[in-house]
C-alpha cells in the first residue's frame, strides 16, 4: 500500500462540511438518526462518495495508482472509490459471514477513501477489515464523540 497524504490537496466540496455545496452532512445525519432508532443497514448514496470531483482528488494525489497493488489503473480499469473501513458491513475473514453495521459514519468522509483497481476493491479488500484485537473496534459513531 502506498503512503498517501491527503494533506497536500482540498477536500471536495461536495464531501467538505463546512462548504456550502457539502452533499454529505444531510445523508450522514440520516444513518445516524436510523442508527439511534436501531437499524443496522443502510442505503448509501454513491453519487456522493463517488462524485467525480471526489474520484480526481483522489487520482491527483495517489498519482494515479491504486492504493494497494500500486498499479496504473487507467491502464487496466476505470478504478473504484474504495472505503477503506466498510460503510455498510464488515467481515474478519472470508469463512465468517459480514457484521453489520460497518463504519456507516465514515462513509462520506474523505480521509476513509481512496482510489483502487477493481481487481483489488472487488476481489482483495471487498468488506475486509479484521483488527488485531476486537475489543478495539468501534462500533457506533457515539464510541468516538
Amino acid at each position: 500500500m502506498i503512503r498517501i497524504d491527503k494533506k497536500s490537496i482540498e477536500t471536495p466540496a461536495i464531501l467538505d462540511p463546512e462548504h456550502p455545496e457539502n452533499k454529505c452532512n444531510a445523508a450522514r445525519k440520516q444513518h445516524e438518526d436510523s442508527f439511534d432508532s436501531g437499524k443496522i443497514k443502510f442505503k448509501f448514496l454513491p453519487k456522493i462518495y463517488g462524485h467525480q470531483s471526489v474520484k480526481y482528488a483522489l487520482i491527483k494525489v495517489q498519482y494515479g495508482k491504486c492504493c494497494f497493488c500500486e498499479s496504473e489503473i487507467t491502464a487496466i480499469s476505470f478504478g473504484d472509490v474504495e472505503h477503506y473501513r466498510p460503510k455498510a458491513a464488515l467481515q474478519l475473514d472470508d469463512r465468517l459471514p459480514l457484521q453489520y453495521p460497518g463504519y456507516y459514519w465514515l462513509a462520506y468522509d474523505f480521509e476513509n477513501l481512496f482510489y483502487c483497481c477493481q481487481i483489488c476493491n472487488q476481489t482483495y479488500k471487498r468488506n475486509y477489515f479484521p483488527l488485531e484485537d476486537e475489543q478495539f473496534r468501534v462500533k457506533t459513531l457515539k464510541h468516538i464523540i
